[in-house]
């Protein structure tokens, strides 16, 4: 908590502390980014083989984006399932902006989605689904 805080306090500042992690992860998706594609290829063709729908929800980390160093890694993901005609909902759009994402975590320690968080993303991707059901 208190890293992204001054993540946050850095990034006002015009300081890019993220640039190493974002360098490090397109280093990455540039790497092993086809395990990924792999994968969601091949739950989608197991899906398809079975008459069972198939989606992928991509969860954000649960910060502002001056504080996030993962938003090209969920970009990649919702690019690549729009290249492979794969639906995908990203639930960024469940939550608040700005600081409240920050009363969305487990705990002070842990980024992940609190009993709320859940919620919100369960109401946001409900419908979504049920959208995609009745396209079907």
């Amino acid at each position: 908590w208190c890293a992204v805080q001054g993540k946050r306090w850095l990034a006002r500042l015009g300081v890019d502390v993220d640039a190493p992690v974002r360098e490090a992860w397109r280093g990455h998706l540039e790497r092993n980014g086809p395990l990924a594609l792999d994968a969601i290829a091949a739950m989608k063709s197991a899906a398809d083989a079975r008459g069972v729908a198939f989606a992928v929800t991509v969860y954000p980390f649960l910060a502002p984006p001056e504080a996030n160093a993962f938003t090209q890694v969920d970009d990649y993901v919702i690019t690549a399932c729009a290249a492979m005609g794969v639906p995908c909902i990203p639930l960024r759009d469940a939550y608040p902006a700005g600081d409240a994402l920050y009363e969305r975590w487990s705990s002070i320690w842990d980024s992940h989605p609190d009993g709320v968080g859940h919620r919100l993303a369960a109401a946001w991707l409900a419908p979504r689904l049920l959208e995609l059901l009745a396209s079907r």
